[in-house]
């Protein structure tokens, strides 16, 4: 199979993705409006088409059409292998300390692409991903994948001082792997969550006070009602069937992914590991350094749980001894790593690494 007939086939799997007409071998999926729930439809298809399963992640190297047939051909020939590591390079370039950041609940390392983008092209960011996108056993047990992800960790940076956080679930990772390099006696510099909850830090509020709320949004934003009908930012970062499903049902005109995605997708199995893990974390163990902590509002954070109040700390207060630095950020949880939102959060997390003693 030639490079054109692999070229001219993705071709054909962008545009109807994307549904952008025409499109170049050399444009950028990112510019045409490329995301991670877009990411997984295309790359399935191309699981479909070629019997060849590259991981999300390639995007961050090869974001064309032309890249990613070549990438595809190689492998048609028996002369490249993808080779899979939890590490992903994500912006390699630049002197200072590596930011290291850790996985949300659905596995993927494409939402912090944006923001390594504003951070600038002089700090290097890395992210981990799960054991399972693979096709391996996911771990579930946080402390697994914290001890998996610093032996990966320590092939870019073997010693301290370490910069690591996480988004949501991410978040929790990042702690952990704090924890077990602290006992090793490593430096921690910087440690940070973006809006990462811990459990039980939240109370609903009363019915008169959610119907309350209700009313004002869609006083103030008169799509309110359609968005909550389609629910386009219901984990759609995080692409899973059962979810496409449902959009599609809530939103007959909303792409059907579910019907497209092959039958070896993985993405569902890593949630549920790490929604186990989740839930079996113990968060007795204080941590002796600081905490920086990026949050939504509440009245932002979760649009299909309207009227839910959070601790201001979300709950970590008690838990890190050296306090918590809280920098309140625009957009949801799940719109605060796309634009125009994630530019604010980069220049907020730039201003707090160039004030570290380090």
């Amino acid at each position: 199979m030639s490079t054109q007939h692999i070229e001219d086939q993705l071709v054909t799997i962008w545009e109807k993705a994307l549904d952008v007409h025409p499109i170049g071998v050399k444009d950028n999926f990112f510019d045409l409006g490329g995301d991670s729930i877009l990411a997984v439809e295309i790359f399935g298809q191309v699981e479909k088409q070629f019997a060849k399963k590259l991981p999300l992640a390639t995007l961050l190297q090869a974001e064309t059409i032309e890249e990613i047939a070549a990438i595809i051909t190689e492998q048609i020939a028996g002369k490249e292998k993808i080779s899979w590591s939890s590490l992903v390079t994500i912006q390699p370039n630049g002197a200072k300390l590596p930011l290291f950041l850790m996985h949300p609940l659905g596995g993927e390392t494409l939402v912090y692409r944006k923001l390594s983008m504003y951070l600038g092209y002089d700090q290097p960011v890395y992210g981990l991903q799960p054991v399972g996108l693979d096709g391996n056993s996911p771990y579930t047990r946080v402390e697994d994948m914290a001890s998996h992800y610093i032996k990966d960790i320590q092939t870019i940076q073997p010693h301290g001082p370490y910069l690591l956080g996480g988004y949501s679930f991410g978040g929790i990772i990042a702690l952990e792997i704090a924890q077990q390099l602290l006992k090793r006696g490593e430096k921690v510099a910087f440690l940070f969550m973006l809006d990462t909850c811990r459990p039980g830090c939240s109370t609903r509020l009363p019915l008169i006070e959610r119907i309350s709320i209700h009313i004002k949004k869609l006083l103030q934003q008169p799509t309110y009602i359609q968005q909550k009908l389609i629910g386009m930012k219901i984990w759609s970062k995080f692409h899973l069937r059962e979810q496409y499903k449902r959009y599609s049902k809530m939103a007959p005109n909303f792409r059907q992914i579910a019907l497209n995605l092959p039958d070896s997708d993985k993405h569902l199995n890593i949630m549920q590991a790490n929604a186990i893990a989740l839930s079996q974390y113990c968060f007795q163990q204080k941590y002796p350094g600081q905490l920086t902590l990026f949050r939504t509002a509440d009245e932002n954070r979760d649009d299909n749980a309207v009227g839910v109040k959070y601790d201001f700390d979300f709950g970590w207060k008690d838990l890190f001894v050296g306090g918590i630095d809280i920098h309140h950020v625009p957009g949801s949880h799940l719109t605060l790593l796309d634009d125009p939102h994630v530019e604010v959060i980069a220049q907020k997390l730039k201003a707090c690494l160039e004030r570290l003693p380090i």
